[in-house]
């Protein structure tokens, strides 16, 4: 498990720098300013290195579930089933959509030139980090140490 957050961490700081260019970048060429289509030209740019950046987090949460179903280990199989399935469920689909599925949408060049749905993207991008963020710090008040489960 601590290998996996190893990648969780890289990835999510390198999605959160270019996610915030590509919503910098794209709310500003959505004015309707001539001088300011470089800001488009660095958004597309920007949706290039988004769109890679979404493999290693997809196969960051494909290994975790693999490592919960073939480890064996109950206590690993509960914390993920839980995290899944559990009251804080739909957040955690939300954000494997947001951070894994939703920007590799940025390999067709119309999303990519499309300033509303790059926006959308990089911005659902962001609210996906701070939502993992915010299940991190949620999974933490239940205990899945084996001395409290006889409490």
């Amino acid at each position: 498990m601590s290998l996996i957050l190893a990648a969780y961490y890289v990835v999510g700081f390198l999605n959160a720098v270019f996610a915030s260019a590509g919503v910098v970048c794209s709310s500003l060429a959505l004015l309707p300013v001539k001088r300011w289509r470089a800001f488009d030209i660095a958004a597309r740019n920007t949706c290039w290195i988004l769109a890679p950046l979404s493999i290693p987090m997809a196969a960051a949460y494909f290994t975790e579930f693999a490592m919960a179903c073939a480890s064996g280990n109950v206590v690993e199989s509960w914390v993920f089933y839980n995290r899944a399935f559990g009251p804080l469920g739909i957040a955690y689909w939300l954000i494997v959509t947001w951070l894994a599925v939703l920007p590799n949408a940025l390999w067709f060049p119309c999303v990519r030139r499309h300033r509303v749905a790059r926006l959308a993207i990089c911005g659902g991008v962001l609210i996906g980090l701070k939502v993992e963020s915010f299940i991190a710090a949620m999974t933490l008040h239940r205990d899945t140490m084996p001395s409290m489960w006889s409490r």
